[in-house]
């Protein structure tokens, strides 16, 4: 979402020089679909034998996220929900999940961690913590881990360069101390509401906003990424493959990483894109700042 932030940030710039987002409100007023997925899938899951959940697994690492996708308005348990070729996986990854947060860890990661540590030495979980959870404040819990590690390190550090690389000013009211502090002693039914989210911001967003605006279908900032790495920066890719240095430097094991982008390229099993996407932007980001 990088480039989009970047191309919406250059064409406000061409009107003000000072704009509002919207950041945080999704992490801190419970919006992300996988907040109401741990709430609900994550107690069920919990009571299914380990034997079957590994079956389970086995069995739903087959299909074909992309089918899924495809085909998700025939399927009703996943037909109000939009990307599943990117929720699926991580799905399926986190049905062995031994707690809560690490059920919503695993269900953010875009690789798992046995498939990571084929061809890197190191694994380190995104998030560890080992303080209790309100049972009425779970989404709020799940919101701060996203906070201290999404919301930082990966929203904020994108929107602050997309928007400065073009002398945009970017303020973000949602992340007012006061707003966040007010948010996370919400119970979770003023978050998510009968399966609707961020339910009191929109409960109050209704007096100003109007209503069909506000009930369009989530949409993020996505793009074509599967599409451009196995066309437009295919050679890219097959250059990273190569360069044993970037792979030295990171301590990639060659032989590993190469299965997982040959997969990938042609198409032999499920790799997700975003994944091989950030082993593309690593390798870029090498080129300008290290090698050279």
């Amino acid at each position: 979402s990088a480039i989009p932030t970047y191309l919406v940030s250059k064409m406000a710039r061409e009107q003000v020089t000072v704009s509002l987002s919207a950041d945080g409100g999704d992490e801190i007023f419970g919006g992300y679909t996988k907040y109401e997925i741990t709430k609900n899938f994550f107690p069920k899951i919990q009571k299914i034998p380990s034997v079957f959940k590994s079956l389970m697994h086995a069995a739903g690492s087959w299909v074909d996220p992309f089918w899924l996708e495809r085909n998700s308005s025939k399927i009703p348990v996943i037909k109000n929900y939009k990307n599943i070729s990117n929720k699926y996986p991580k799905l399926i990854n986190a049905l062995q999940s031994e707690n809560t947060l690490d059920f919503f860890n695993k269900s953010s990661s875009y690789i798992t961690e046995k498939e990571l540590l084929k061809f890197f030495p190191l694994f380190i979980n995104r998030y560890e913590n080992s303080q209790e959870i309100h049972p009425q404040r779970l989404i709020s819990y799940l919101g701060m881990v996203d906070v201290e590690t999404f919301l930082e390190g990966d929203i904020m550090c994108k929107v602050d360069r997309a928007t400065m690389s073009v002398a945009l000013e970017g303020r973000e009211p949602f992340l007012d101390h006061k707003i966040i502090e007010f948010a996370m002693k919400l119970p979770d039914n003023l978050k998510i509401n009968e399966n609707n989210s961020k339910y009191l911001l929109k409960k109050i967003l209704y007096k100003y906003v109007p209503r069909e605006l506000l009930e369009r279908p989530k949409q993020g900032f996505s793009i074509p990424v599967k599409k451009w790495l196995m066309n437009n920066l295919k050679d890219h890719l097959m250059a990273l493959k190569d360069d044993m240095d970037f792979l030295m430097t990171f301590e990639f094991d060659k032989v590993e990483l190469n299965n997982i982008i040959d997969d990938f390229l042609n198409n032999v099993r499920f790799v997700n894109p975003h994944f091989i996407w950030f082993l593309f932007t690593l390798h870029q980001w090498y080129l300008r700042w290290v090698k050279n």
